[in-house]
């Protein structure tokens, strides 16, 4: 308490104690030497020097506000006049320390603002930042950017190594791309591996184009966790304020139609956003709507294509290949549609009907006695990770009541080359079931036919785009012929798909390959038509049994 003189007229022992002070410095008796031996420890001596100047000449006035001391400690200081006799004697200065409070309100406010796992803003913080961004490139005329991008395949991290080495990846990853960044941008997480680059006060794309590239670049550096080194890509959309949208929720929207065209066009790359992109993301939502839709209602039906022996010439098995009667669209096909089946995880329960639906026909047409005939089912790579796959392939013959010997399931070389020690522990346990494996598409991903030899597989099929030039081009033809030649010593059948010309059945069967199927031979065809094509080609029961 002091007077109206300036001198200190009272004070408690807390007092001493939370600004560290004895009783003895305060014998003087006077608030200026008090401020004197204080000064020191706080952040601001002036503007605590200020508010008592200010508060000694307005009397009757009162005032809270708070005090940063250098040791990092807050004090909030109160002020009111003390008056006697409704006459102002003199003032009373108190303080409480709110240290423990700021530092609770503060970690709130970082917890609500940042991301736990990655210490980055989260998507609030994000939203304003991009808000911020738009204000200033509208004030001084310039562009702003949102830099939307994911990691390729980084689910395979969590499924092979485990979700503390997917963390240690995400924390890796934002610690690369924040120090490849400028001051004035912010790089946030989304949730999962999706992160967003805000970017503001650049003058033309060509400036965006290059800090996007380095991003990419840090990320394609190699990681190392639990000793194991790896390579990982990101796929990334841009958009631009204002060209491609003037809110928060178009630059977003618009970035993540941008990323998806990349990962649609083979991931690990970047593309900004197209004039009409915002049309496209609204299709696929609406795709999507009508997938899930298309799965309720049963809008589904599956096609068959033959394979047919060589030299004899008879169908031995067929492909099951899905269709979707779209109520508007008509007929689709799998590429119109299992894309986006495959990021939505829809292509879990569609396979699911694919691989019950062909069972079920194919035990028909054996209780029809046709010919009995191997049916091929496409296994995604969502599906072949899930748990109890095997499980799920043995549970289908036996409620389908279908011989395991007639069932091929069908996988690219990518499925295999995400976790190879795990597929080969859940193809072997398929093998044991008496079905049938077919590597798909082979010579598009990284595999090799020693690579391949590991696994129990029973055929290979060599992708049409080999196929495609093989009378016109002499390397594709060599290369195909070479992969039969190997193949049969490894005991493999082969199958070229894609067989459209008399020239290419001609180059294949010359070079002594096993089976063959295509537009050439036959289009997929529905169930009914290959059961008709069946009962007219009885002589195909001869050779059924050389698979």
């Amino acid at each position: 308490m002091v007077n109206t003189e300036g001198e200190i007229v009272d004070y408690n022992k807390k007092y001493l104690d939370m600004w560290d002070l004895s009783s003895a410095t305060l014998t003087s008796g006077r608030m200026k030497d008090l401020f004197s031996l204080i000064e020191s420890k706080l952040q601001d001596p002036e503007a605590f020097n200020d508010k008592i100047d200010f508060m000694n000449q307005n009397i009757d006035s009162e005032s809270i506000d708070e005090v940063n001391l250098t040791n990092g400690k807050h004090f909030e200081r109160y002020s009111k006049p003390y008056k006697v006799q409704n006459k102002v004697v003199g003032r009373v200065w108190s303080f409480r320390d709110i240290t423990e409070t700021r530092k609770l309100h503060a970690a709130l406010l970082y917890s609500a603002t940042h991301d736990k796992l990655t210490r980055l803003p989260n998507r609030r913080l994000m939203n304003d930042r991009i808000t911020q961004n738009i204000l200033l490139a509208k004030r001084q005329d310039c562009l702003a950017a949102v830099l939307l991008f994911d990691l390729d395949r980084f689910k395979n991290i969590n499924d092979s190594l485990g979700h503390t080495a997917g963390d240690s990846v995400l924390r890796l990853v934002a610690s690369r791309v924040t120090r490849v960044l400028r001051e004035v941008d912010t790089l946030a997480r989304l949730g999962g591996d999706e992160f967003v680059v805000t970017v503001s006060n650049i003058d033309n794309k060509a400036q965006i184009e290059h800090l996007a590239n380095k991003v990419l670049d840090v990320i394609k550096k190699p990681f190392k966790i639990h000793k194991l080194e790896f390579y990982l890509t990101g796929s990334m959309g841009i958009s631009l304020y204002p060209k491609d949208g003037s809110s928060v929720d178009d630059l977003l929207q618009k970035a993540d139609g941008a990323m998806y065209r990349v990962k649609k066009n083979g991931r690990n790359g970047l593309k900004f956003c197209e004039t009409d992109e915002g049309v496209k993301t609204l299709k696929l939502l609406s795709l999507e709507n009508d997938l899930r839709k298309a799965i309720e209602e049963n809008q589904f039906v599956l096609h068959y294509q033959p394979l047919i022996e060589l030299p004899s010439g008879n169908i031995v098995g067929v492909e099951a290949l899905i269709r979707w009667n779209h109520p508007t669209q008509g007929l689709l096909m799998p590429a119109d549609f299992l894309q986006i089946a495959e990021e939505t995880g829809l292509i879990v329960p569609i396979g699911e009907w694919v691989l019950k639906t062909a069972c079920m026909q194919n035990k028909l047409w054996q209780e029809e006695h046709l010919t009995p005939l191997k049916i091929a089912v496409n296994v995604s790579s969502t599906q072949f990770k899930m748990p109890k796959f095997s499980e799920l392939i043995s549970n289908t013959l036996k409620e389908t009541k279908l011989e395991s010997q007639y069932l091929e399931l069908e996988l690219t070389e990518m499925v295999i080359a995400d976790n190879p020690e795990l597929m080969l522990e859940v193809l072997n346990k398929i093998k044991e079931l008496g079905v049938g494996l077919v590597i798909d598409d082979f010579g598009t991903g990284y595999s090799s036919l020693s690579y391949i030899k590991q696994y129990p597989f029973n055929k290979l099929k060599i992708d049409r785009s080999f196929v495609k030039n093989i009378y016109t081009n002499e390397d594709d033809s060599n290369l195909v012929k070479s992969i039969i030649a190997m193949a049969r010593n490894l005991k493999l059948k082969v199958v070229a798909e894609g067989v459209e010309t008399e020239k290419q059945l001609l180059v294949l069967s010359g070079g002594k390959c096993d089976l063959v199927q295509g537009y050439l031979l036959s289009s997929p065809i529905d169930a009914l038509a290959l059961a008709n094509y069946l009962r007219n080609h009885p002589t195909a029961s001869s050779s059924s049994g050389s698979l």
